[in-house]
């Protein structure tokens, strides 16, 4: 018997194809191609063949056989087949591409006596990896915004999943080169019809007719880079969890009807991370299991580096997040700020101030900080000094503040109180930053307690000194 094993990978049409497989079962099975009940899951593929934990895939990419039992079930049901005259089977799951290679020889014993071809198509590791961290925050919602709009290095380890060579040689070598291993490139110009699900029956000799049911709608719709920004930046600032499942499932839908689908969120030196990390492997890849469909000529697997192509929509949302997450200092024209206008320049969190009240807001803890930019002022003919002037109340038992303004500082009663600051290149340059610190009597500064209050400011603004 010809038993073709789709191994996947995640992201490269797999699941329109196993979702195919699925209403279309009969419809290949009429036409000779047996889909062998041992390990299927409705809608997954041969899911639950290898292991029935799909979320595993995500985290490792070591999985060992839960029992072997599955395996010899398998070898036996394709052995009646046989011999009821069926010569074409086909196994499909996408977490294949990740098994062990233990396991690849396992699966290599079952299938002895039969003619096996590996089945599997390739995607660039960069819009590979994209959209697969696409696909956790939806299913797994931990990925964190800070990553995401601002990543860290990639580590090897996230890498080596996307490693096509080594795995397809992992096959290869499991089956003792008795397996073909053919691939195709999951690029939309290159597949026939630009259409995973016709290329691959393509694949299998076959063609799509009025009697095959072809899927119109989004069977496994995800994330786009722009609907994951807005999710990101609804889960810092705090949107509740029944609103937010609401708020995953609308975006979904946006991002299946959108006719420019974008998944690109990573920055330029992310994408040369990727594509460097790849090279040799997809140069060695491209020699050994050349795709039957790459582009006459082509002397790279994937020709070039992507061009960068976030969306614009995506950049403002980048931006949104990171004032939400460290906001700049504003640029202050030194007008009366009172009440509530306060918060223009306190911005807690991470300022040391509770948050603007109706009339002022109080500060936190021993330290509170104000960062404010002035100006363009001319540094010839300008201003020599500020003079910034404060006005509030002290809490019960407090009555000064040292008060520093870039590194001068002073003693002060801050509830009528003005004090002046030479300007310097450094405050053209960096802002004004005011730093109020406070003592609590019975206790050490470090270890003040965060909700303990001192000084509540009412009303600040600034003039220039010009002699």
């Amino acid at each position: 018997m010809q038993v073709y094993i789709h191994i996947g990978y995640p992201k490269t049409g797999s699941s329109a194809i196993q979702s195919h497989i699925f209403t279309n079962q009969g419809w290949f099975e009429e036409r000779g191609v047996y889909i062998p009940r041992t390990g299927y899951t409705s809608g997954r593929g041969h899911a639950r063949l290898i292991n029935a934990d799909l979320k595993r895939l995500a985290l490792k990419s070591e999985m060992e056989l839960p029992a072997e039992v599955r395996l010899q079930e398998l070898a036996e049901e394709l052995a009646a087949r046989a011999a009821e005259g069926v010569e074409t089977a086909l196994i499909s799951w996408e977490g294949l591409a990740a098994i062990s290679p233990p396991t690849m020889a396992k699966i290599h014993r079952a299938l002895a006596g039969h003619q096996v071809t590996i089945l599997c198509y390739v995607r660039d590791q960069v819009s590979l990896y994209q959209a697969a961290a696409l696909k956790t925050l939806e299913v797994q919602g931990y990925v964190s915004a800070r990553s995401f709009f601002d990543p860290p290095d990639i580590k090897d380890e996230e890498l080596q999943l996307y490693d096509f060579s080594t795995a397809l040689t992992h096959w290869h070598d499991a089956f003792e080169g008795s397996a073909s291993v053919r691939v195709r490139l999951f690029e939309r110009s290159c597949l026939v019809a630009g259409d995973v699900v016709t290329d691959f029956l393509n694949w299998l000799g076959l063609e799509p007719d009025d009697d095959f049911t072809l899927q119109t709608r989004v069977v496994n719709s995800t994330l786009d880079s722009r609907a994951a920004a807005a999710l990101l930046i609804a889960k810092v600032t705090r949107v509740a969890q029944p609103e937010l499942m609401r708020l995953t499932g609308a975006l979904l839908e946006v991002a299946g009807n959108s006719d420019g689908n974008v998944k690109d969120f990573l920055p330029e030196s992310s994408r040369r991370r990727i594509h460097d990390y790849f090279s040799d492997s997809n140069a060695k890849l491209l020699k050994q299991f050349r795709p039957e469909n790459a582009p006459a000529g082509s002397s790279e697997l994937f020709p070039g580096l992507r061009e960068a192509k976030t969306s614009p929509v995506f950049d403002y949302l980048r931006s949104v997040f990171l004032a939400l997450d460290a906001p700049g200092p504003r640029v202050w024209d030194g007008g009366v700020l009172e009440g509530k206008q306060v918060a223009q320049l306190i911005r807690p969190p991470g300022s040391g101030w509770r948050g603007a009240e109706p009339d002022g807001a109080w500060s936190m803890g021993p330290r509170s900080t104000i960062v404010f930019l002035l100006p363009d002022i001319n540094r010839q003919r300008g201003p020599g000094a500020i003079a910034l002037h404060f006005h509030g109340n002290y809490m019960q038992g407090h009555s000064e503040t040292v008060l520093s303004i870039n590194n001068e500082e002073h003693r002060l009663n801050l509830r009528d109180t003005e004090v002046r600051a030479s300007i310097d290149d450094a405050m053209c340059e960096g802002g004004v930053r005011v730093g109020l610190q406070h003592h609590f009597p019975g206790a050490e500064e470090e270890n003040a307690g965060a909700a303990e209050l001192a000084f509540k400011l009412m009303r600040i603004s600034y003039r220039f000194i010009w002699d």
